[in-house]
């Protein structure tokens, strides 16, 4: 599981960005067992929630754009990122 968080908004005056924080805590609640996840951050948001369009420094492709970020981290890509989402057939 990943969590894409804000941390610093386009434009940035005047713009309240509380998702970081509280998302943080909500992820701190999960257990070892429950991990491993990944929690990033995203620079330059449009808006204080929006990541697809911002980009993501610490993430395996660095400063890859949001959006293509969360694609890849779920799909995969290539050799270099392993899928996280993946269909389970019933037996």
């Amino acid at each position: 599981m990943s969590a894409w968080l804000c941390r610093t908004v386009a434009g940035g005056f005047g713009v309240s960005n509380n998702s970081s924080p509280q998302g943080q805590i909500f992820y701190a609640n999960f257990t070892a067992s429950q991990q491993p996840y990944a929690v990033y951050a995203v620079d330059n948001c449009q808006g204080a929630e929006n990541v697809g369009m911002g980009t993501v420094p610490g993430y395996v492709i660095s400063n890859l754009q949001g959006g293509k970020a969360i694609t890849d981290d779920m799909v995969g890509s290539g050799n270099i990122i392993q899928a996280q989402c993946f269909r389970r057939l019933h037996q």
